[in-house]
């Protein structure tokens, strides 16, 4: 972080910080000084701020305590503060080696075992690993060098602090599994799976000396003589500030759902107070000061209030943060805003998906915006695909080949659908029908495709994953798995993006993400098609305010806004804060690892949601009921999908019964299933202008 400051007059200036540190106790920190761009002294370079359980006045000193000063000539300087975790470095290092190490060890027993070892069995397992002793042995010393650097660096509360504590706990836990080599196969959980292993305290340790925590609250540049004020508020303004909060934990509630001014737009957010919060300052500060129009952003607890809302006539002007599917249940109902009605709807959605706009579309009418979008693509771990020599498939046939090899050390490939206990969603099955060039519904949306060739081609081969190539069938998390090496590699989403991100330290730089794989084409192209719901941004019908509303979506759904959103997010509250926006354009400049982000605009050409129909609930179960009935049963694909067409179509006909479509069975006024190539057009022809 860096401030500016105005010198009156030029002279020797001290430095002093009120800070406060104790997130690590018994544990310092360190900061590098910087005075306009430059360390003034070697002394400041790697400045050691001592933990503190209360707000204090630290002056930046030397070991004997003498203040230290820096020249300033009047006028504005910048001083900078870094945090700086160098003089932990040489530590770091060896956990990060040391965590290589101990995998390679377990995938090594893995392979001997083949992952299911018989805890009945005596293993002599340094006649197959001679060496595993040894390993032990350098690893302990290691650690006892690691001690004694961590003791310079801390000082005397380096045995007391959390790092030297877990130090020690991870000798220990390694001096018992050295004393018991042959055990080992049966006590992986120890060595390098679990969250009580080796490998996840190395992970964690790591993490904990990489972090360096210190809270500012303000900085002194002042002489010696000076009287700095007391870092800690007296007994009277903490009462008096503690009796304010607490009279007005009574009285205010600012972001529940009420009564606005008539020239306030009225916006319910499904999203937690932290997002709402943000949100409303950012509006104060940006829209409102722009356009002059007052916003009000309330936290909407649950989704169905929506219908409710609208029914009673007491409906919001805009909904954030819906599921996709909610803004075509109101449309069809009559109670959604048209967006495609606004003179320059076509220039805003050029920053989107077009495939997003699927289940928001309604004869050929778009009735939300994407707000947030999802991302389907492939996690490997390095660390053990190079190990076992396999390369990171790219199409479904590489998947097919390279399950032998890995399930012949106990290893597989996820699949979303394992992630699915009961009911299989279209996210997870409809992927399968479009890369081999099928469809869901057919031209005039009255009936199913699924019993096209193309179709049942995909769900053959969807099913065929389990009943011929042998995936796990149910997967309880895919996170946890991947974290602790049995399924190194597999599909999933944003969710485990941001776990992996944020809470894995200890594989921190042994994965990464490709695009998912497909189904190669006669022009030797890949068919990567996946699904990316996310949450969208709508406008309710029976709003006053159509153009003020339509104004506000625009501003929030801007690059800069969403970008500035983003950032603001992860810098208030912490890394795991990811905001996957549906903006392609602040996407791009997220502070995301840039080669992650090539892969998932790469994939994100291949987005294609699941359009809404009537009677599209009937499908997505009955495609279920095909997967169960094949992969249990042993039932005929082709004679499950028949079967399950039938009833789809009896559902769908009915439905547009229901809806003004159909009448005595046959159409009276055509139904338009929603196209990607129609949005793309719109895309085009506004390019054109």
């Amino acid at each position: 972080m860096t401030y500016s400051v105005k010198v009156p007059e030029s002279g020797r200036y001290q430095l002093s910080f009120k800070v406060l540190q104790e997130d690590k106790p018994n544990s310092p920190v360190f900061r590098t000084v910087k005075v306009d761009g430059a360390v003034p002294f070697a002394e400041l370079a790697h400045y050691r701020f001592d933990p503190v359980a209360k707000w204090e006045n630290q002056t930046l000193s030397g070991k004997d305590g003498k203040p230290f000063e820096v020249y300033l000539e009047a006028g504005k300087h910048d001083l900078t503060l870094v945090a700086d975790a160098s003089p932990v470095a040489p530590i770091i290092l060896d956990l990060k080696a040391m965590m290589l190490e101990v995998g390679d060890l377990g995938l090594s027993v893995k392979k001997l075992t083949g992952n299911q070892p018989d805890a009945a069995r005596d293993w002599k397992l340094e006649e197959y690993l001679p060496n595993v002793t040894k390993q032990f042995d350098g690893w302990i010393a290691t650690l006892k060098a690691d001690q004694k650097a961590l003791a310079e660096v801390y000082g005397e509360s380096a045995k007391r602090s959390t790092e030297g504590v877990s130090l020690a706990l991870i000798m220990d836990k390694l001096k018992k599994l050295k004393a018991e080599p042959d055990k080992i196969p049966t006590r992986l959980s120890e060595l390098s799976e679990g969250s009580s292993s080796v490998t996840q305290a190395l992970g964690d340790l790591q993490s904990t000396l990489e972090k360096q925590p210190l809270l500012m609250d303000r900085f002194y540049v002042h002489d010696g003589k000076a009287d700095l004020p007391n870092a800690r508020a007296s007994f009277l303004k903490k009462f008096g500030s503690k009796s304010k909060e607490f009279f007005a934990s009574f009285t205010q509630d600012t972001y529940s759902t009420t009564d606005v001014d008539a020239d306030t737009i009225e916006v319910w957010v499904s999203r937690s107070q932290q997002y709402v919060e943000l949100m409303q300052n950012m509006a104060d500060s940006t829209f409102t000061k722009k356009t002059g129009k007052k916003v009000k952003f309330s936290v909407m607890p649950n989704e169905q209030k929506l219908i409710l809302a609208n029914s009673g006539n007491q409906q919001p002007d805009v909904a954030l943060g819906v599921s996709v599917g909610t803004p075509y249940e109101l449309a069809i109902r009559g109670a959604a805003t048209d967006l495609t009605q606004f003179t320059d709807f076509k220039e805003v959605i050029r920053n989107f998906s077009p495939g997003a706009f699927m289940p928001m579309m309604v004869d050929n009418k778009v009735y939300a915006l994407p707000e947030t979008q999802d991302f389907y693509v492939q996690f490997y771990r390095k660390d053990i695909l190079n190990k076992l020599k396999i390369p990171v498939p790219d199409t479904w046939n590489d998947v097919t080949g390279i399950l032998p090899e890995l399930q012949r050390n106990g290893l597989s490939y996820f699949v979303p659908l394992s992630g699915s206990a009961g009911s299989k969603p279209f996210m997870f099955t409809a992927p399968f029908i479009y890369q081999f060039g099928g469809d869901l519904y057919a031209k005039d949306g009255m009936s199913a495709a699924i019993d096209s060739e193309e179709s049942v081609a995909g769900l053959k081969f969807m099913t065929d994953l389990y009943s011929l190539y042998s995936v796990p069938l149910q997967v309880p998390n895919f996170y946890h798995s991947f974290r602790y090496g049995t399924l190194p590699v597999g599909i999933s989403n944003f969710e485990t993006y941001v776990k992996l991100m944020s809470a894995a330290p200890e594989i921190a730089n042994s994965w990464d993400i490709a695009v998912h794989p497909g189904v190669p084409q006669q022009d030797g192209s890949v068919s990567r098609w996946a699904t990316g719901s996310g949450q969208s941004a709508m406008i309710f019908d029976k709003s006053k305010k159509q153009d003020e509303s339509w104004e506000l979506l625009k501003w929030w759904m801007s690059t800069k806004t969403q970008s500035d959103f983003a950032t603001n997010l992860q810098t208030i509250y912490g890394p795991e804060y990811m905001w996957n926006t549906a903006n392609l354009e602040a996407f791009k400049e997220l502070p995301w690892p840039e080669k992650h982000k090539e892969v998932i605009l790469e994939q994100w050409k291949y987005l294609k949601e699941v359009p809404k129909t009537p009677g599209s609930y009937m499908l997505e179960r009955e495609i279920s009921n095909v997967w169960t009935d094949t992969v249990f049963y042993g039932a005929n694909i082709r004679a499950a999908v028949d079967s399950s067409s039938i009833i789809v179509d009896r559902e769908i006909r009915r439905k547009m019964e229901e809806f003004g479509y159909m009448k005595d069975g046959k159409v009276v006024k055509p139904y338009i299933v929603p196209q990607m190539e129609t949005v793309e057009d719109w895309m085009k022809t506004d390019e054109k202008k």
